[in-house]
């Protein structure tokens, strides 16, 4: 957001982004995202800007790092003028003054607050996002068994141009993002729209539950943190899928709306700090996988086939195959 001169609005954005807006603000927040093209942009220079902090991450403490800084307080280094205590200013905190021993034991604190507590927290919630994430998917998928239920054992599915493409600027074919399809169980009600929205993803800003429920046509991806089974190649029956992959955090091949000529075999979700990933089965379990190897038959979820690069227009050779797309 260097580019840009701060407006009133910047402060909401950066206060959304550390989770400091009350739900009502929130709300009101994500309705204009969706109404003002400009602030959207914004927000999206913001989340650009601040990705760096939310992947930073604090290396382990060395074990030796409080007696370290014990050992620094306590040495008395050549040259070093030698003070008696007495003759030491004194400080008074309720009519005490602070010795020695009251310094070591606040150093000895700080050092613990910094060397233990801060990475331990920072560990803690990540984990926190990633069961919360995890909820979320079976959420979906509950709400995926829901709509296979009333509609003769399919999968959601809504209906694209012969040729489409789950991403923009291929060519002559329509643009048609894939989440369109798993999308339909919060537009049938079936699921609420916050839970298609992974809470490490700040980027993405939930479905107004009207606009849900009214059936409104909108590519945006800001809708959905989760890429789906591409419903453009060969599918299974929601029963016959079984084991088979239906949703997971997003394939980190296509984040922003684009290719990214990122190795798939060795590279994970973006969503929990390239960890893993949470996968979604159709038979309504969620996994952990640490690798892209997470398909039916330990195929790796992020291609179709063996491809290697993309347009958007690929599809998966078979039912079997796992490719899920945004």
């Amino acid at each position: 957001m260097t580019d840009m001169q701060p407006t009133p609005d910047d402060q909401l954005l950066l206060d959304d982004h550390l989770g400091q807006l009350s739900d009502e603000d929130r709300r009101r927040l994500h309705e204009r995202l969706r109404a003002e093209p400009e602030l959207a942009a914004r927000h999206r220079r913001l989340q650009q800007a601040l990705a760096p902090l939310d992947a930073w991450t604090t290396p382990p403490p060395s074990s030796s790092l409080v007696g370290r800084i014990l050992d620094e307080i306590a040495d008395q280094r050549p040259g070093a003028p030698v003070v008696r205590e007495s003759s030491l200013p004194h400080r008074h905190r309720g009519g005490q003054r602070l010795s020695m021993h009251d310094l070591l034991a606040v150093a000895a604190v700080i050092a613990f607050f910094f060397g233990i507590l801060f990475p331990s927290m920072s560990t803690v919630r990540a984990r926190s996002q990633r069961a919360a994430c995890a909820s979320n998917l079976a959420n979906v998928g509950r709400g995926v068994s829901a709509y296979a239920l009333a509609h003769r054992n399919a999968l959601p599915y809504r209906q694209a141009a012969n040729l489409s493409s789950f991403l923009p600027g291929a060519g002559n074919a329509e643009y048609a993002p894939n989440s369109r399809n798993v999308l339909l169980v919060a537009r049938f009600r079936l699921v609420p729209a916050r839970v298609f929205i992974c809470p490490s993803d700040k980027r993405r800003v939930p479905l107004n539950e009207m606009d849900a429920a009214a059936g409104g046509e909108n590519p945006d991806d800001y809708l959905c943190s989760y890429d789906s089974l591409n419903m453009a190649g060969p599918t299974p029956s929601y029963s016959a899928g079984s084991r088979l992959p239906y949703l997971s955090d997003a394939n980190p091949m296509f984040t922003d709306r684009k290719f990214n000529a990122v190795n798939p075999t060795v590279t994970n979700s973006p969503a929990h700090r390239r960890s893993g990933q949470n996968v979604l089965l159709l038979n309504g379990s969620v996994i952990w996988s640490s690798t892209p190897n997470a398909g039916r038959h330990k195929d790796n979820i992020w291609q179709a086939g063996h491809i290697t690069r993309y347009n958007g227009t690929e599809v998966q050779k078979s039912v079997d195959d796992t490719f899920l797309v945004p």
